[in-house]
């Protein structure tokens, strides 16, 4: 049995020598893999590395020519990576290097400040001296924007987690790299800029139903109000100790006739009504803090003759048993999140919707006496590398010990049901924030509808959506998630902390 170390600094696991093959024995096994240019499956595979590379290139990679160059290092016999990026779409110049198959291109190792990109897919688990590797690599690639794009596994989860992960089993793998590995990775690197970033690629939704692990996952129950549905509500706080939630509520057979109520819990997974609590005709509420003050909101829709004609977000402040309205957002501008920041201003996460995607976008006020909707319009987009071809926003953000900004997302996509139907996806996600640089990292699905107990959703169209509300940090160190199940129930789900690696939850919503 193999045994595995772990660095204290960068939490890398490796495996120590007496446990790694001969250069030999490691070929043979290469000489096994059939990866070949044109096998379909592969290729889609690859692509995983290659569209965020050229959405990488297409605005942010300064370049003094018209074609990238590039360099596949750790190849392999058949460099698919590298002719699909040479050929169209992407058409870029592309180098090769394997140290088994492709040896005499080492020279391409000592081209200095050359290359705008170097891929390494499925590579660095092989590695015996990674920083030495990657320090050659870094000193290839431009200075003024380029980018090294690896793909690999990452160590998630606990210690008997790891001994059952796949990825291990495998005896060329014996170098295994957490999120903390490539953050560490990145702050060591020399550059010429502010800091050397290091940011990870678009979750992909199979890949975590194949290999998700549900702790616990319940619905919550909500009494005093039988008639309707209670879902999508906002994260649960705190009022002299007891925790309460806001709900969307609003009757099976209805649409657009939502009502947010107030709910105390009463028991395990259980709410009841405040009766008497003030009523507000909005959807998907949402609570967060401001310096010592409650700021509360939620989506209003505007109708017409009965039809609707729009919406747009309210939002109230003052103290949480007594919420004033005070302003509202931009026309039809949905998901509007504020989070307090470490140097006492607020950060704005705006949502602005196109005819194809939404784009989310932030923006830092002084106070909320400059929240407006013309404040809100003009947030500056985030760096959407790491999303994809994903739409979505934030749900609830969290000020981190680190001042950055962990948050508690969804993302989402088109899809069609068993019958053709459209029906929109929603996955609930996370990724972290650093206002100082714009830069997002560590995306990642968090869980989606079918990690819920099964249960009707309110529309065929909506069989497959999680709107989520946040997290309550457990006594154990884990997460309770909290999330809308197709627009009829309140789930809770058990979770590992989404942030780890870029600090402690510094804020709350206690009151």
């Amino acid at each position: 049995m193999r045994e595995y170390y772990r660095c204290h600094q960068c939490s890398l696991v490796f495996v120590p020598d007496r446990f790694m093959l001969s250069s030999a024995e490691e070929k043979a096994v290469y000489d096994l893999h059939e990866n070949i240019p044109g096998d379909a499956a592969y290729e889609k595979f690859l692509s995983r590395a290659a569209h965020p590379l050229a959405d990488y290139l297409s605005v942010t990679v300064k370049r003094t020519s018209n074609q990238p160059q590039g360099l596949d290092f750790g190849c392999g016999p058949a460099p698919v990576l590298a002719k699909m990026l040479s050929a169209a779409p992407y058409s870029y110049s592309m180098d090769i290097f394997d140290l088994y198959y492709f040896p005499e291109a080492s020279y391409c190792l000592e081209r200095e400040d050359h290359y705008d990109f170097i891929t390494a897919t499925e590579v660095v688990e092989h590695l015996r001296d990674p920083l030495s590797v990657f320090r050659t690599l870094w000193r290839c690639i431009r200075p003024d924007g380029g980018v090294l794009v690896i793909m690999t596994k990452r160590v998630h989860g606990t210690i008997e987690r790891f001994r059952n992960w796949h990825y291990t089993r495998d005896p060329t793998h014996i170098t295994f790299f957490h999120t903390a590995s490539f953050q560490w990775l990145a702050d060591s690197l020399p550059s010429n800029v502010e800091t050397c970033e290091t940011r990870f690629v678009s979750a992909d939704r199979k890949e975590f139903e194949r290999t998700k692990v549900i702790q616990e996952a319940t619905f919550l129950t909500f009494k005093g109000l039988d008639t309707h549905d209670v879902y999508n509500c906002c994260v649960p706080f705190k009022i002299n100790g007891t925790y309460h939630i806001f709900g969307r509520a609003e009757r099976r057979s209805e649409w657009v006739n939502s009502h947010v109520r107030l709910f105390r819990k009463t028991g395990h997974d259980e709410y009841t009504l405040v009766e008497h609590a003030m009523q507000y005709q909005l959807e998907d509420p949402f609570l967060v803090k401001i310096n010592e003050e409650a700021l509360f909101g939620g989506v209003r829709v505007t109708k017409d003759h009965g039809k609707v004609s729009g919406y747009v977000c309210d939002f109230y402040r003052g103290k949480i048993d007594d919420l004033h309205y005070f302003t509202s957002g931009p026309k039809n501008m949905k998901d509007i999140r504020l989070v307090g920041l470490a140097d006492g201003k607020i950060g704005v996460f705006s949502h602005h919707k196109t005819s194809k995607t939404c784009i989310t976008g932030f923006i830092i006020i002084d106070s909320l006496d400059d929240l407006c909707s013309q404040v809100i319009d003009s947030a500056k987009p985030i760096d959407h590398t790491l999303f994809g071809d994903a739409w979505g926003g934030v749900n609830q953000p969290y000020l981190l010990s680190t001042g950055k900004i962990g948050c508690i997302s969804h993302h989402g996509y088109l899809d069609t049901d068993a019958n053709g139907e459209i029906i929109n996806v929603y996955c609930i996600t996370s990724f972290v924030y650093k206002p100082s640089t714009n830069k997002c990292y560590d995306y990642k699905i968090l869980g989606t509808k079918n990690c819920f107990p099964d249960y009707p959703a309110k529309a065929p169209k909506l069989i497959d959506c999680a709107f989520v509300s946040g997290i309550v940090m457990r006594e154990d160190g884990k997460c309770d998630l909290y999330s809308g199940v197709g627009d009829t129930r309140e789930g809770r789900m058990v979770i590992d902390y989404p942030f780890e690696g870029h600090g402690t939850i510094a804020d709350n919503v206690d009151f």
